[in-house]
């Protein structure tokens, strides 16, 4: 009986404990997900942008890889790479 006293005393105390730390975890939460879609909402679409360079890039990486003697094949490199 004296512990089912204890536990009732009890209970408003960790009910406010956790109203206290889920309030800032909330307010936490919601701007970490105001600062994502504020920063990502640009860089949604479908115009690709750089493509030649990239294109250059990775030829440019073939070439290196077979000057490195990693591959033998350059032009299935490039061609892998092009149609990527």
């Amino acid at each position: 009986m004296l512990r089912r006293q204890k536990l009732a005393q009890s209970a408003p105390s960790c009910y406010r404990l956790g109203v206290d730390l889920l309030r800032p975890c909330l307010v936490a939460l919601f701007s970490a997900n105001l600062t994502f879609f504020a920063m990502t909402a640009g860089g949604c679409g479908t115009d690709a942008i750089g493509v030649d360079d990239c294109r250059r890039i990775e030829l440019a990486r073939c070439a290196a890889a077979e000057t490195c003697g990693l591959i033998s094949d350059l032009g299935q490199c490039q061609s892998f790479y092009r149609d990527q």
